[in-house]
Parts: C-alpha cells; sequence; structure tokens
C-alpha cells in the first residue's frame, strides 16, 4: 500500500534488513513509501480505492492531483516534509549500507527539491 504509516514501512524494512537481502529492488518501493509519509500520509492524505468522488475526491493523494509547481498546498512544495524525509532516508540508506557492506548492487541518491521559481 502506498500511503502508510511511518511504523508500517520501517517494520517492513526491518524484515528486508534481517532477511539478509541487499537486493535495492527489495528496498526501492518501500523507501518511497516512507519517503511519501512526510508529504502524504502526515498530511492526512489517504489513497481510497472505490471513492465515489473519484482518486482525487475527499483527501486525495497529494501532487497527483494537485500537479501546479506554483501552488503552496502542492505537497511537494513542503519543504519542511523534504527535509524530514531526506533526514529519514539518511537514516535508512546508512542502516542499509552497514548491512550491505562490501557488498555489490546498492546506489545512494538524495532526496532534493525541486525549486521551481
Amino acid at each position: 500500500m502506498h500511503f502508510q504509516e511511518l511504523s508500517a514501512v520501517e517494520e517492513q524494512l526491518k524484515g528486508v534488513l534481517a532477511s539478509g537481502s541487499c537486493d535495492p529492488n527489495d528496498y526501492k518501493y518501500l523507501m518511497h513509501y516512507g519517503q511519501d509519509y512526510f508529504s502524504h500520509y502526515a498530511q492526512g492524505y489517504r489513497w481510497k480505492w472505490g471513492n465515489p468522488e473519484g482518486v482525487c475526491g475527499w483527501t486525495g493523494p497529494g501532487h497527483l492531483c494537485n500537479s501546479n509547481p506554483y501552488d503552496p498546498n502542492n505537497p511537494d512544495n513542503d519543504e519542511i516534509s523534504w527535509f524530514m524525509a531526506n533526514q529519514w532516508t539518511e537514516e535508512w540508506v546508512k542502516k542499509i549500507m552497514d548491512a550491505c557492506a562490501g557488498k555489490s548492487g546498492l546506489s545512494i541518491c538524495k532526496c532534493i527539491p525541486a525549486n521551481i521559481d
């Protein structure tokens, strides 16, 4: 599930770490879900399948329904959420890299918000 409580995402990440996997495919979606927690789930966005108002009705899934880069309500423009997601990502990348030290296949990227003026 894309929008989840952060604790649920972290439990899943711990499970992958405990399995000994260093396959980036085992981490990439969970890392994305954790990053989205800050700008979506924590802001009240919920993905509701079968919502009679459609995907963008009710609270909507966030930037999928608001892609205006100049709108301050667009979750992509929330610098605090970007910062928190980046801090969280750095912590989990360190845990993953420490667990996979000496093993190949993992790469690191940093969350950088797109500043559109």
